[in-house]
């Protein structure tokens, strides 16, 4: 895809593609500089040029030998360009955003499934890029504009008219997301999570609430209002709003859960009328999902007596509350890596357990440290037992990491053990009839990374080999 013009601007060569890291550059491409958290683009200028750049953006004056540009924002033209680039595919699209801190794989997911029947409708986030039987994976939850922009033109090339995507606070706060107009707008929750990045709860919010300030003038914004700064959300916005809770008062209504390890059971208030719904989702937070899953459906002209039907569709969501079993305990792999997510999935265990519940888990390295101690101690307090152990320390001294989470422990409950092999052989083999073991924080995920390197390691494939075991010593 090669064009001369773009926007206002005409250029004497023809443009390979639109970027923001040297190490993409190529002959003929227009290297854009933007100031990130990390590193700085204006400081690359020179090795841009010399892989190929034939025009810079800038957002200050530079040295450069090639033509430049100084532009106010090239964070928000990074994106423009690449819409235009792409021919803007996303006008062949109806858009479904989904943000908060915990559940944005989940309701996606769940809501490509309900509507893959009958829609033509990708899925796009932290397991990847997937229409119909194809899925990629591109190590993003809202890749960048070059990529964002390319991969929505090759969905519309294929025949998809209907994309959920996961909307990251990082995608929103470097405008990735510019020109993109939603359908559909939904908000999980907001807890304690990147705030290395964001450093505030207040800047991480306003981050999350520029999606719904993207929300088309027919579109919706479905926000769950028993979260704090759902309200507030809510209460920001006076139309095209429709809120969710359980127990509450709110648009649509979940009561009378009833939990278990192989469905959900819950009635559905909605416009005065109540319906019952089964669901092979588990967990009271799947509730708030479902909640906000059917509550899009409906938007998109559903009807409520179709919703069950639709529910029935659902497939497991890869690496989120896998379960495993003998005829003595549960095994759980979760991806939960937050203090919110980690105390819920607990709660869920503690109620459907006929024993004792064991949570294993550690944290990353390189990334925010101050919801170290707060899983810690969300660990110690509601579960039996705890064992601390190695996530993806990166360059970080494992030993300090998990340290940091044992300090918080307020009980003596738990037991450090680095190796995460261990640490799940351990608590499997050691289990008593009736326990749950809950295993957290890398879900689906296939590595481990540890010093700059990337190693081969699977929680589930880990789990199953300790359960074997198990059957050899019997």
């Amino acid at each position: 895809m090669e064009k001369k013009q773009l926007l206002n601007f005409n250029f004497d060569f023809d443009v390979a593609n639109i970027v923001e890291d040297s190490r993409k550059v190529t002959e003929g491409s227009i290297f854009v500089c933007i100031k990130g958290i990390h590193v700085d683009g204006h400081n690359y200028v020179d090795k841009a040029i010399e892989n190929g750049a034939k025009f810079i953006f800038a957002q200050r004056e530079i040295e450069s030998t090639v033509p430049y540009y100084v532009a106010k924002d090239t964070k928000t033209l990074y994106a423009i360009l690449n819409s235009e680039f792409y021919g803007r595919p996303q006008k062949d699209l109806t858009l479904i955003g989904v943000t908060g801190t915990d559940g944005k794989t989940s309701v996606s997911t769940v809501i490509k499934d309900m509507l893959k029947q009958s829609e033509k409708i990708a899925y796009l986030g932290t397991n990847g890029l997937s229409y119909r039987e194809e899925n990629e994976y591109l190590g993003y939850t809202t890749p960048p504009a070059d990529i964002l922009f390319k991969k929505l033109g090759e969905l519309v090339t294929k025949g998809a008219n209907t994309l959920c995507m996961e909307v990251s606070s990082m995608a929103l706060d470097q405008r990735r997301c510019e020109t993109l107009d939603f359908e559909v707008a939904i908000f999980t929750n907001l807890t304690h999570e990147h705030l290395d990045v964001h450093k505030t709860m207040e800047h991480y919010f306003e981050s999350k609430a520029l999606l719904f300030d993207r929300v088309t003038e027919s579109g919706i914004r479905i926000i769950n209002i028993d979260d704090e700064y759902g309200i507030e959300l809510a209460n920001r916005y006076q139309t095209n709003v429709v809120t969710y809770s359980i127990d509450g008062q709110a648009d649509i209504v979940a009561s009378n859960i009833e939990l278990a390890f192989h469905k959900t059971i819950f009635d559905v208030n909605y416009k005065g009328k109540t319906f019952k719904i089964v669901s092979p989702l588990i967990a009271k937070y799947n509730v708030y999902n479902l909640l906000s899953a059917m509550a899009t459906c409906l938007h998109l002209g559903y009807k409520i007596d179709e919703l069950q039907g639709l529910v029935d569709k659902i497939q497991p969501v890869d690496g989120r509350m896998f379960v495993l079993n003998n005829e003595n305990i549960t095994v759980v792999v979760d991806f939960a890596h937050t203090p919110n997510s980690l105390k819920e999935i607990i709660l869920f265990a503690k109620e459907v357990a006929t024993n004792e519940v064991t949570v294993i888990f550690g944290s990353a390295g390189g990334r925010d440290h101050e919801k170290r101690p707060l899983m810690g101690a969300v660990a110690s307090k509601y579960s039996d037992n705890v064992i601390i152990t190695n996530d993806d320390p990166r360059f970080e001294d494992p030993i300090k990491i998990m340290s940091e989470i044992a300090d918080a422990c307020e009980n003596d409950n738990y037991k450090i053990i680095e190796s995460r092999k261990q640490a799940i052989l351990h608590g499997v083999t050691t289990a008593k009839k009736g326990d749950v073991i809950l295993i957290t924080g890398k879900g689906n995920e296939d590595f481990q990374l540890i010093k700059g390197e990337t190693i081969y390691y699977n929680d589930i494939e880990e789990a199953q080999k300790a359960l074997e075991s198990l059957k050899i010593k019997v």
